[in-house]
């Protein structure tokens, strides 16, 4: 494995810190020879989170050998998230590529590459469908992110890495209630309850309810959501535990907000001067109504004290209809050409797996052992003609039917919609793992796992063409604990995504593309003591491309290289203060390209150079349960497209907030607000494909929860 040397002096910063004797919360002997063990300040504890590693199972972020955070329920409230940018504000490596009322509003990228909607994300470890809108982030206890490529982990997924969905679960009698306001007048309730019963708290029980009604932060936007969340866990016997999740969530929102393609923009033309967040250029009567139904059960067999056996099911339902705005620009005055883009889009969703997870020991050396095999189905349902679902509103001939970004004129719409579907595509995943981690002593810890994938698709956009391949994806990881809580480790982890369906904005729509792999290589260290932690990775990821080449049509040519360094720290300053930074630095471009390619050598499109975040928080001393913090995060430069023809200036966002907690009734009750993009700022966020988003504006949040 090989890093970059420009990056070896932050792997030896990391090293030093490591060392104990440098750490701040220990204190030399005394004079009789006796250990002092002075701590300061609060426990921490950050890296003993316990996250979801798929087929490796669970374990915490400091002895997982890949780069890993988790957002905690406790972060959730504090920020009030509602969408991805204010989820993931405090993680440098992470870049928003759809907004919270936008169209494909799930979009993010990691390490600056794109997701995918079917493969990168999942719920409790199991893979479903998060095709439209946000998340109801209510009824989750946490999201983790392991970053980079995770094709043993999971099968096939984006390189970027994989988002995970952990659901609240019965911990002991729960109850709250909470309402909220958003601007500009969204009003919202949730309610929050769980308990154990039965004999020893047999079974578990927890409900989360939510609703929420009101005109969004953009120009004629509204939505409108409910959402039921319900976990169920029984113990059967000593050895032999069953999960029951289910969640519906039902997310309408009028008049959503469109990105803005560049095809129709010459390359000699600059780029229009941003506008405000909250303009929306949406034609009238646009909307997109998404109905999300999950059901997943586990079941677990604790045969023995070193032997487990778990098996997974899944399904998923997404119901999607919507009439969506795809604005052209079509100059730099901010002329557009507007299409609609009006269909119904239904996915059919299952997952299953098995796995058998033991330890063993042979002579000195401990083994940990995972093997399984698992099972994927996607089914979709489109409108079946695409003359019937995509077509211009504006006239070429008559510009006075186009629209401007910086004088709207929104054509109106009334959808002409005939349900009439037929399958889009259908795609099945077959793979069979295994593992061991081998343990030599307490201080070096050897990964060796591999996944073979059988992988067959159907695309009825395309006359049912058929593809079926198959690939074998290893990795390797080295783990070295010189002392408590500190690791340094190296991986290499190869990886298959799939091609995807080529979006309507290019020539060759529809087309359904074939898989693409990836490698990755990575080196890092990560440390905490009582009062701070840090972590520090390396990485090459090799993956290939694909990108919309200079005639409009997307293609797989070459291959994208990424060589890239994360740093998270955060540091207990005092009991009152505390500072958490993160950042990143990325150095992107197109490889071994064609002799005709005209992208050869450029910097890869929407993976930004540098982006970094800051979050410092307050514990007011004179006014008890008064708790401030404050954060900044930077979003470096970008090129919008793989020509490299247009940069997208960096910009920076600020954020606010504050937490009070008192008592009404003899209950506690917190109270909460957040300011996002504090400033206002106006700036251009791209969808990751060559297209412009609209950045969000500031918004207001407000909170009152009270628990029983």
């Amino acid at each position: 494995m090989t890093t970059p040397n420009r990056y070896h002096s932050a792997l030896l910063v990391t090293l030093a810190l490591a060392n104990p004797a440098l750490a701040d919360d220990r204190d030399s002997k005394d004079e009789k020879g006796t250990e002092k063990i002075t701590v300061l300040g609060r426990q921490l504890h950050e890296l003993d989170t316990t996250v979801d590693n798929g087929v490796l199972g669970q374990g915490s972020i400091l002895n997982t050998p890949f780069s890993v955070t988790s957002v905690s329920e406790q972060e959730l409230k504090e920020r009030q998230v509602n969408d991805l940018d204010t989820l993931f504000a405090r993680d440098a490596s992470v870049s928003i590529l759809g907004g919270g009322y936008n169209n494909w509003g799930s979009n993010m990228s990691i390490r600056g590459l794109a997701l995918d909607y079917t493969n990168s994300f999942k719920l409790n470890g199991l893979a479903f469908q998060n095709f439209s809108g946000e998340m109801p982030y209510d009824i989750f206890e946490r999201i983790d992110v392991l970053k980079g490529a995770t094709g043993f982990m999971y099968g096939f997924a984006a390189p970027g890495g994989i988002v995970n969905y952990v659901t609240k679960k019965a911990r002991g009698d729960v109850l709250s209630v909470d309402v909220g306001y958003r601007s500009d007048s969204i009003l919202s309730a949730h309610v929050d309850a769980g308990t154990r019963f039965g004999e020893s708290d047999k079974y578990g029980l927890r409900a989360n309810v939510s609703a929420a009604d009101g005109d969004t932060n953009t120009d004629g936007g509204h939505v409108r959501r409910n959402t039921a969340a319900l976990a169920f866990d029984a113990n059967l016997t000593d050895s032999l535990k069953w999960t029951l999740d289910l969640i519906y969530d039902d997310r309408d929102v009028d008049n959503v907000t469109s990105w803005m393609f560049t095809s129709l923009l010459s390359s000699d033309s600059t780029l229009p001067e941003p506008v405000d967040g909250s303009r929306n250029l949406s034609a009238k009567g646009s909307f997109e109504d998404a109905k999300n139904i999950t059901g997943m059960t586990s079941l677990t067999w604790q045969a023995s004290d070193n032997w487990q056996i778990k098996a997974d099911y899944s399904h998923a339902e997404n119901n999607t209809r919507w009439v969506k705005t795809l604005n052209y620009l079509v100059n730099s005055d901010g002329d557009l050409r507007v299409r609609v883009y009006d269909q119904a889009f239904d996915t059919d969703f299952d997952t299953a797996q098995l796995m058998a997870v033991g330890e063993l020991d042979t002579g000195a050396v401990h083994h940990k052992w995972v093997s399984g095999v698992s099972y994927q189905k996607t089914t979709s349902y489109r409108t079946d003609t695409p003359s019937k679902y995509v077509f211009w509103l504006t006239d070429t001939s008559d510009p006075s039917t186009y629209d401007n970004l910086y004088s709207p004129n929104p054509q109106s719409y009334t959808s002409e919609f005939v349900e009439n579907n037929e399958k889009g595509y259908y795609v099945r995943q077959r793979s069979a793992f295994v593992s061991d981690t081998l343990a030599f002593g307490r201080k070096w810890d050897l990964l060796l796992g591999l996944r073979h994938i059988q992988y067959d698709s159907v695309n009825y956009l395309s006359s049912g063409e058929e593809y079926s391949t198959n690939a074998n994806t290893p990795t390797v990881a080295l783990m070295f604990k010189p002392w408590q809580g500190t690791t340094f480790y190296g991986s290499y982890v190869e990886a298959l995504e799939e091609g995807g369906i080529v979006s309507s904005s290019y020539a060759n729509a529809d087309e359904m593309l074939d898989p693409l792999k990836s490698k990755q290589y990575e080196l890092g260290a990560k440390v905490e003591r009582a009062r701070w932690f840090a972590s520090v990775a390396a990485y090459r990821i090799e993956r290939g491309a694909a990108y919309g080449n200079s005639e409009n049509i997307y293609v797989q040519d070459g291959k994208s290289l990424y060589d890239g360094v994360e740093f998270d720290a955060k540091l207990q300053l005092s009991e009152a203060w505390s500072l958490h930074s993160n950042l990143m630095h990325l150095d992107s471009r197109y490889d071994d390209t064609g002799p005709d390619s005209t992208v050869q050598g450029n910097d890869v499109e929407a993976a930004p150079n540098w982006q970094a975040a800051l979050g410092l928080s307050y514990l007011v001393p004179a006014i008890p349960g008064l708790a401030v913090n404050a954060g900044a995060k930077y979003y470096g430069a970008r090129y919008l497209d793989a020509e490299n023809n247009w940069k997208l200036p960096d910009y920076t966002l600020f954020d606010a907030s504050l937490r009070y907690e008192t008592q009404l009734w003899h209950k506690p009750l917190t109270l909460r607000g957040t300011l996002t993009n504090l400033t206002d700022k106006k700036y251009w966020a791209t969808d990751g494909s060559e297209g412009l988003r609209i950045g969000q504006p500031r918004e207001v949040a407000l909170n009152a929860s009270l628990s029983f």
